[in-house]
């Protein structure tokens, strides 16, 4: 919980220290609640590779792919970006979002693991976050005179969704974390799109 301007009085002085107790002000812990609004898109990449989830193998990763391709039941292009409501005192500028792709019923949920892995998880969205920092939880950021957007991990201050080539498929570049060190990296911006006309449920939908 945020501790920040939370009242307080003093109470006594014991052995050369000094005792204060902190007023209730009635604030909840710092929560996220899942609202009524998302958007579905396209997620491309600056060098215009497109964000799609692999059904088969259940992994998340950026292709440049055809426009037959983005038709095959392997790929799923379509992406939402779920809103979530905070009342969290943190000095934050972006949106809380979670990010998935649907597979059949289920939804496949961008989540944070060790090693800066980004890892698709068949999750039901939660109603509510009860703390600032989880595993599925980002910060949308929309850049300044741009289109785009960058998604800051709540759960690693300072890492941003991005790219990297696969060590193991080297033809592969997989959804990672990255961190920014100094300035913007290419590699963690991307445009939302329209999604593409063949894949499921035509264009962009959105509830706010």
């Amino acid at each position: 919980m945020t501790t920040t301007n939370i009242p307080i009085t003093f109470m006594d002085i014991d052995n050369h220290s000094f005792y204060f107790t902190a007023e209730d002000d009635g604030l909840e812990e710092d929560t996220f609640n899942k609202s009524v609004k998302f958007s579905v898109h396209e997620i491309q990449s600056m060098d215009q590779k497109i964000l799609t989830l692999n059904k088969e193998e259940n992994k998340f990763l950026f292709q440049c792919l055809t426009d037959k391709e983005r038709c095959e039941h392997k790929f799923e292009c379509k992406f939402t970006i779920h809103i979530y409501q905070s009342n969290s005192r943190e000095s934050i500028v972006g949106r809380p979002v979670m990010l998935y792709a649907n597979k059949g019923e289920e939804k496949m949920v961008a989540c944070c693991h060790g090693n800066c892995e980004i890892q698709a998880e068949a999750m039901k969205l939660p109603n509510k976050v009860d703390a600032t920092a989880d595993k599925a939880l980002f910060y949308m950021k929309e850049l300044a005179s741009t289109d785009t957007v960058v998604f800051e991990s709540a759960l690693y201050r300072n890492h941003f969704l991005g790219f990297q080539r696969d060590e193991k498929n080297p033809w592969q570049h997989k959804l990672v974390l990255i961190q920014q060190v100094d300035g913007t990296d290419s590699r963690n911006e991307f445009l939302k799109l329209p999604p593409h006309s063949c894949c499921s449920g035509g264009g962009a939908k959105s509830t706010g």
